[in-house]
């Protein structure tokens, strides 16, 4: 049975070369050939770099035109916690590889002088830099509403305390009190 390119249409007795994707959230699944899976993958790469530099060059002179808002420091975070976590993915792929490399073969490789546990360090230490780092941005986003809760838990509870203690000695607010 043939199979056929969503995309171009092209048709294949071969269904190993082709990959399927799912569009968007859709449950139907269309085979691409190997060329429009690969612009496919380009596009979408290309999509991301755009996201990503257009959100930088946002988000640079709102930093230097009005550093109080929260928008352009949160935009540098997410572009900082995004090369981090790249970084850190990278690091652990190529300690991967060198580590299959090394366990496969008689020869020990290193890159840039550095070894497979090497690369592992380097990945975690970026990935727990990048996990600190999405924490503290949500902290600060979350922060003004999480004072305002503790805030009004404060006047709630010293209402209560007021109300207690007023029961306690037997004493009435003048505004309580029973006119003559």
């Amino acid at each position: 049975m043939a199979i056929r390119c969503h995309a171009c249409g092209s048709e294949s007795e071969l269904e190993i070369g082709f990959e399927k994707r799912r569009s968007s959230f859709r449950r139907r699944v269309e085979p691409l050939c190997p060329s429009c899976g690969q612009r496919r993958r380009q596009r979408e790469l290309k999509g991301l770099l755009r996201f990503t530099a257009g959100s930088a060059l946002v988000a640079a002179p709102l930093l230097f035109v009005a550093p109080e808002l929260p928008v352009a420091w949160l935009a540098l975070n997410l572009l900082l916690l995004d090369l981090l976590i790249l970084l850190g993915w990278s690091a652990l792929m190529a300690g991967g590889v060198l580590k299959a490399i090394h366990m496969t073969t008689a020869y020990r490789p290193t890159a840039f002088g550095l070894s497979p546990s090497d690369f592992l360090l380097i990945a975690t230490v970026l990935l727990g830099i990048s996990l600190t780092l999405a924490a503290r941005t949500w902290v600060k986003i979350n922060e003004p509403a999480l004072l305002q809760r503790r805030r009004e838990n404060a006047k709630a509870r010293a209402r209560i305390q007021v109300e207690e203690y007023e029961l306690a000695n037997g004493t009435v607010r003048p505004d309580e009190a029973e006119p003559i």
